[in-house]
């Protein structure tokens, strides 16, 4: 086993001091059956260079060096990565093709819908980095530490080719006599960041959700607070506005502060059956893309006259939404892995969650096909899928994962508020 890793800690530290205190817990790990797609995708979503691996048995076998990962893998993923660093440089029509191009190769050599969305997340997540250190660069450093937060499908590692901004910003704490100078400071940071990230591809978010916006930028103590008013006050608003933020992750910057806020988030919402519940009920406005006998429900579309059925408002959007808040419910911090804990925690039996994961492969594996076609075809990469693009097994399949969908929304939205829709 490479044993790289531990041999700096021990170098730094006493030899009696407990392993517990310089490991970090839980320990993210990766089977030995794993495709090499997942644990490179894994590694760079968490922010790790080493991985260990397991056996069946869960014994530990070996350790994954990112290094050695990523010049084991095939050659044109490689190269498909080095179009998209090439790219962010050309502009993001050029770097959304990459993506696209990266995206279709690993699924063509077996890799799973969601081993691709977690690598484009990972993309993605890298760049704001990349961004945020270029800023520093330019700027000098921040007044104050910081931690850039993403949310959205790339808070949970689930991103598909239309991903725009949903970012935030958490400072330490600071005096309030150094408000305005403080806060001025990351204002223009996080101005010059958002406007930077849509030159690379990644478009403004319609809905203003950016850190650039003050309510996405806030210290550790005004975001708990803000937190607080949320739960209390349950407005519309603060509904939308919390169920938007629950996916945070740290992409840059002090992750202690977004795990402090985690924490606080955590144990806020266990058990909180009163806000999930209001959440749950503000889900009763939307509803599956079925009909009646179970017709896909189409919208009207520009680019086919018999429609196009949304899969994103009408599907993806509302599974991930219940999982969302059966997790919540339970106390699963992590956002990339709370469908695996619930099951893990035998609050999914093992039926349930077979039918969920399928429900998922089906609705990302359709959508990221059609974003597929836009991007080929010089459209922006979008949720609406054409009807003349559903072929007889394609409907079929959607038709049942739709019907999951609505069955699984049922059963949390009957859980957190005792009452059927």
């Amino acid at each position: 086993m490479e044993v790289t890793g531990p041999r700096r800690v021990a170098l730094r530290v006493g030899a009696g001091l407990p392993i517990a205190q310089v490991m970090s817990r839980p320990v993210d790990t990766v089977a030995a059956e794993a495709r090499l797609y997942s644990a490179i995708a894994l590694m760079r979503q968490m922010g790790r260079r080493h991985l260990p691996v397991l056996d069946a048995a869960g014994r530990a076998i070996g350790l994954l060096r990112l290094d050695a990962a990523l010049a084991a893998a095939a050659p044109g993923m490689l190269e498909r990565v080095r179009q998209i660093h090439a790219a962010d440089r050309a502009g993001a029509t050029q770097r959304r093709r990459a993506i696209a191009e990266l995206s279709a190769e690993v699924m063509r050599d077996g890799a799973g819908v969601a081993d691709v969305q977690a690598l484009i997340a990972a993309l993605n997540n890298d760049r704001y980095a990349a961004t945020a250190r270029t800023l520093l660069a330019e700027h000098g450093p921040p007044l104050v530490g910081f931690a850039l937060l993403v949310m959205g499908s790339g808070g949970r590692g689930e991103s598909l080719l239309g991903a725009d901004q949903d970012n935030g910003l958490i400072l330490a704490d600071y005096p309030d006599a150094a408000h305005d100078r403080v806060d001025g400071w990351f204002r223009g940071f996080a101005e010059v960041l958002n406007q930077r990230m849509s030159e690379h591809g990644i478009e403004l978010c319609r809905g203003g959700v950016m850190a650039h916006h003050p309510l996405w930028r806030k210290s550790l103590s005004q975001w708990c607070h803000q937190l607080d008013l949320w739960l209390a006050k349950r407005s519309p608003a603060a509904l939308l506005n919390a169920d938007i933020f629950f996916d945070f992750q740290c992409v840059f910057g002090d992750a202690g502060l977004a795990a402090a806020l985690r924490d606080h988030v955590t144990r806020r919402l266990r058990g909180n059956c009163s806000f999930l519940g209001a959440l749950a009920r503000r889900e009763e406005e939307y509803d599956v893309a079925l009909g009646f006998f179970g017709r896909l429900v189409m919208r009207d579309s520009a680019s086919d006259r018999c429609g196009a059925v949304d899969l994103k408002l009408g599907g993806l959007g509302r599974l991930v939404d219940a999982v969302r808040l059966l997790a919540l419910m339970h106390g699963i911090a992590e956002t990339p892995t709370r469908l695996a804990e619930l099951k893990v925690r035998g609050k999914l039996a093992e039926a349930e969650f077979d039918d969920i994961a399928s429900a998922l492969d089906v609705l990302a594996t359709v959508l990221l096909q059609q974003q597929r076609r836009d991007i080929a075809a010089g459209r922006e990469p979008g949720n609406l899928v054409p009807a003349s693009n559903l072929r007889s097994r394609v409907r079929e399949r959607l038709t049942v994962a739709l019907q999951i969908v609505r069955r699984f929304r049922r059963r949390v939205h009957a859980d957190l508020t005792g009452n059927l829709f």
